[in-house]
């Protein structure tokens, strides 16, 4: 009997240590539902214990939330162009608006072009590179309330470029105009480039960049440049 009893204890401690083993023995099988329970309630104490220590760090730091990291912050260009620019609603209304002008017999209301306030001082001759020579060291350029510099680190002394770029993105789909080196009263230069590009509404073409640079939205690299010119820069 002794010899039975060591068994059937060696069998249950097997059981508890080995939960999936065959052992047959009566000890064995009258433990194994008990064994079974103890490991569910284990595997279910266990991740409660991992959801309440996540929600802990989540409380202590909100910012390691997931659903924070997935929020997002702002809408993208291409959002706020089928949002508030070519949303199908916009343009429902825009159609309604002009049939009703027309029913009326009246048109809508287009604001004029602005007009350029500082004329032309100079005429220009622009090489194949985008090079142009300024006026003369005797010529007296008028006061304006903005300048736009020319390059520097030329060799031999060499005078520089007038600070205007395009670059294409989307793979060439959109064309950008950029102006750097501007300095003074950027209003009005804005306002002096919106005359000369002939642009209504400079707020959804012309935007000013970190660091003061101007960007247009399509090419207007000879325009800009032969205005600069022009003035005297």
């Amino acid at each position: 009997q002794s010899k039975v009893a060591i068994d059937e204890e060696a069998s249950a401690v097997d059981l508890f240590s080995h939960p999936h083993t065959t052992c047959r023995t009566p000890a064995a099988i009258m433990l194994r539902p008990l064994v079974s329970t103890l490991s569910v309630q284990h595997t279910a104490k266990t991740r409660i214990f991992s959801s309440l220590t996540n929600l802990h760090e989540i409380v202590l730091n909100p910012t390691s939330s997931p659903w924070q990291q997935q929020t997002r912050q702002k809408h993208s260009n291409r959002q706020k162009k089928r949002f508030f620019y070519k949303n199908p609603a916009r343009h429902r209304l825009a159609t309604r608006e002009k049939l009703r002008l027309e029913e009326a017999g009246l048109t809508p209301e287009v604001p004029p072009l602005p007009q350029p306030r500082y004329p032309r001082v100079f005429e220009p001759v622009h090489l194949p590179n985008g090079w142009s020579a300024p006026p003369a060291e005797d010529f007296t350029r008028p006061d304006y309330p903005f300048k736009v510099e020319r390059t520097k680190g030329k060799p031999n002394n060499a005078i520089g470029f007038l600070p205007v770029y395009s670059k294409y993105n989307n793979g060439g789909t959109k064309a950008t105009t950029t102006i750097r080196k501007i300095s003074g009263d950027r209003d009005a230069f804005l306002k002096e480039l919106k005359a000369v590009l002939e642009i209504r509404d400079h707020k959804q073409t012309i935007r000013v960049r970190t660091g003061g640079n101007v960007q247009v939205d399509g090419n207007h690299v000879r325009a800009v440049k032969d205005w600069l010119a022009g003035l005297g820069f």
